[in-house]
């Protein structure tokens, strides 16, 4: 019984933390989008307001246009 419930309690936790990773990935994207709309689409100033290099704006929306 103890294993069985483990295993439940393991897959329980396995879903939590994807669904966590998903809203992760959104909040994420829309903190990014905001900092470029509020710099008019100026993505070295909304990368500088997040402190993050421009690259990884770059990278950041080209891996959501493969997820869409």
């Amino acid at each position: 019984f103890r294993a069985i419930y483990s295993r439940h309690i393991y897959k329980a936790l396995e879903f939590q933390c994807q669904e966590e990773k998903r809203r992760l990935w959104r909040v994420e994207k829309r903190a990014i989008e905001h900092a470029i709309a509020l710099c008019h689409d100026n993505i070295s100033e909304a990368a500088k307001q997040l402190e993050i290099a421009p690259s990884t704006i770059y990278r950041k929306r080209e891996q959501w246009s493969e997820k869409s």
